[in-house]
């Protein structure tokens, strides 16, 4: 079971936008490159959907288990914790 706490997610989009490439050298077969990308102004509406985000009631398909994705009950335990 994973949780996802507001920290771990603002921490995940920090470390992905502060990362730096390691310069190209003779070894780099697969010609990567230094990227960048900046979700700063994005990361206050994605914690906001999240946040307001309400599951249903009930499972949408009862009886499938989690066979096709995360049981309901589960998602309810996680928003329960946060």
């Amino acid at each position: 079971m994973v949780h996802l706490s507001t920290s771990g997610v603002l921490s995940a989009l920090l470390a992905i936008t502060t990362t730096k490439a390691l310069p190209p050298n003779k070894e780099n077969n697969f010609h990567l490159r230094p990227f960048h990308i900046d979700l700063s102004h994005n990361v206050p509406r994605m914690i906001e959907l999240v946040r307001d985000y309400r599951l249903p009631d009930k499972p949408e398909y009862p009886g499938v288990g989690s066979s096709m994705g995360i049981n309901l009950d589960t998602e309810q335990d996680n928003l329960n914790k946060s």
